[in-house]
């Protein structure tokens, strides 16, 4: 399987700051399943991650024209103190 960096978004704000890779494989026949993760600062709450989870997978079915089954979000939560920019954790920043 061949990895590939299809979309890459980031804002400009520390909580806001995130990451969307989409890698495809094989999901049945002709149709590719979308794989989209998102690293993220921890701190949102399980509902903010359900309700960004569903946004991504509606912009992805419109986009791709894949059915919502062949789409999966993988949400992984990084502690601030792991989080560098300029080698600089969020933690120390203000």
């Amino acid at each position: 399987m061949r990895r590939r960096v299809l979309a890459r978004a980031t804002d400009s704000g520390a909580r806001a700051r995130r990451t969307v890779v989409l890698i495809p494989s094989t999901f049945q026949e002709d149709t590719t399943m979308p794989i989209l993760h998102v690293e993220m600062l921890a701190g949102r709450t399980p509902e903010q991650k359900k309700l960004y989870a569903q946004a991504l997978t509606e912009i992805t079915i419109r986009t791709l024209g894949v059915p919502a089954e062949a789409v999966d979000v993988l949400i992984t939560e990084v502690q601030r103190q792991d989080w560098f920019v300029a080698g600089v954790p969020f933690s120390e920043k203000k």
